[in-house]
């Protein structure tokens, strides 16, 4: 579907949104469409998040991980907004497809 390669469904922003001390997460392009599969997140309960490719994944400290889709062109800016608003989470970036990682921050 190229209506779902839009900004409207890979707006930063809305993918994560800031609700102060938590944020509500929306997953994939369906999600921000039918207002379905949000999920509320505690700031304070994120452990890592991690970047592999167009794959935003946000673990947390319960051992749960959340898996974002994004589109090419707006991978980066979510994943500069993911950075923004979980500052303590290790951040892990997987740099090529064979899946050599590189650690940002401890």
């Amino acid at each position: 579907m190229i209506v779902t390669r839009s900004r409207y469904f890979n707006d930063p922003n809305k993918i994560l949104e800031d609700n102060d001390d938590k944020v509500t997460l929306r997953t994939s392009a369906i999600s921000m469409l039918m207002k379905s599969r949000v999920i509320s997140l505690e700031k304070v309960k994120i452990a890592k998040i991690q970047r592999a490719k167009n794959t935003i994944s946000i673990f947390t400290h319960d051992n749960n991980v959340f898996d974002i889709w994004v589109v090419g062109k707006f991978t980066e800016l979510t994943w500069q907004r993911a950075q923004l608003l979980f500052p303590e989470a290790k951040v892990v970036v997987i740099e090529h497809a064979h899946g050599s990682i590189s650690n940002k921050r401890s």
